[in-house]
């Protein structure tokens, strides 16, 4: 029969061992739930893009960087699992991944590829262009004032006739646009048919407008094409007399 001492001391060691215990379930449990928010999550960035596709938000390549970003940080998970684990580090950075992909989606900017190595910046943002940048020199475009003032500075310490750097990056040279076709006389264009080099030559269509049309068919009547992302009341009412739907 145990003693009063030897009663209080059983009963401190199992308490020890149901802390212990609670301890490793609560540990288990934080681990699953953080593995499955990273699932659910997938999915949820799944459904957003499938959503904003069929609203007209994105694009085919809009949609293609967002579900690619999506797929990546589904395939780096499927990694680590088959490898026994997610360390708590690399969990962290897919849900830094996650978290910028839906920052994308929420904006309706989806312009950064996340998949490491690809060297992708994205579709990139229509009428803005990236800084140049000087090959080796990490110059941006105030790149060559700051190597005048620099080359200035030594010219004025070492007494050597200052000599402005050369190391420029070359001009990237723009591809020549494809030329639209030319609208027929006296014919409307079937907006369900048109080619997009026909589409593209309506007032106002450009080339990505024109694939955006052609995305969205079919139509059952002209007004669908204010439908379209970047068609409204006013560039339909420049087209309304130059397209049909039969």
């Amino acid at each position: 029969m145990l003693t009063t001492k030897g009663k209080m001391s059983f009963i401190i060691v199992c308490g020890f061992i149901g802390i212990f215990l609670f301890i490793l379930c609560g540990q288990a449990q934080q681990a699953q739930a953080q593995e499955l928010s990273i699932n659910e999550r997938i999915d949820r960035q799944h459904k957003r893009i499938d959503q904003g596709v069929r609203a007209g938000h994105f694009t085919p390549d809009e949609k293609r960087i967002l579900t690619d970003n999506v797929n990546y940080v589904r395939d780096q998970e499927a990694h680590f699992k088959a490898s026994g684990a997610i360390p708590a580090e690399e969990r962290q950075h897919l849900q830094r991944l996650l978290d910028e992909n839906s920052h994308m989606i929420d904006k309706k900017a989806p312009v950064k590829t996340l998949r490491a190595g690809t060297g992708s910046p994205g579709i990139g943002t229509p009428g803005k262009e990236a800084p140049a940048k000087a090959l080796g020199t990490g110059i941006g475009s105030s790149g060559i004032a700051a190597t005048a003032k620099e080359a200035a500075a030594k010219a004025a310490t070492t007494g050597a006739p200052a000599k402005m750097a050369t190391t420029m990056a070359p001009a990237k040279v723009a591809e020549p646009a494809v030329p639209a076709a030319k609208l027929p006389s006296g014919k409307k264009i079937n907006i369900n048919t048109a080619s997009k080099e026909e589409l593209g030559a309506l007032p106002g269509i450009g080339s990505a407008k024109a694939q955006t049309i052609i995305d969205g068919r079919p139509y059952k009547k002209t007004e669908d094409i204010m439908k379209v992302k970047g068609i409204k009341q006013g560039e339909f009412s420049k087209i309304k007399d130059l397209i049909t739907v039969e």
